[in-house]
């Protein structure tokens, strides 16, 4: 029993140094790691890594979605164009309501917002109005030319 136990006890180096070259295992160490971080920058961070691939495909689904946005925006206008041809009552209302055509004898009422209202009365008050000419064209209090 005792025979086996030693035989299954893991082998152990006498001390000191084993006889031979001494081995450089820090130049492997450094090497493996240099490769390794070559490896990790060019299968992440290069024009063909990890990132340049997820950054590729977000563009090309948002550049779908505005595709598949003007399609529907095509659709819609073919169809407006398509009713303006062949429909006279929409061909009225379309050309009322884009063009400002009115028939004879209709009075046009324009409903201005409020807000564009309060900014044209805002700009008018920034002019200042023309200073008062006096007797020879000059205002009051210029000095004049002899």
């Amino acid at each position: 029993m005792l025979d086996l136990a030693r035989r299954l006890q893991r082998p152990t180096w006498p001390r000191g140094r084993t006889p031979g070259p001494v081995p450089r295992r820090w130049a492997v160490r450094l090497a493996l790691a240099a490769i390794g971080s070559w490896l990790v920058y060019s299968f992440v961070f290069s024009d063909q890594g990890l990132v340049r691939i997820a950054s590729m495909r977000r563009e090309l689904a948002r550049a779908e979605a505005r595709s598949r946005v003007m399609a529907s925006n095509v659709k819609q206008v073919d169809e407006e164009l398509q009713r303006v041809r062949t429909d006279p009552f929409y061909t009225e209302k379309f050309l009322r309501e884009n063009a400002g055509m009115v028939r004879p004898g209709e009075i046009v009422i324009r409903v201005v917002p409020e807000s564009v209202a309060q900014q044209a009365i805002h700009a008018r008050s920034l002019v200042l109005p023309p200073l008062p000419k006096g007797p020879r064209g000059l205002p009051p209090g210029a000095p004049r030319q002899p």
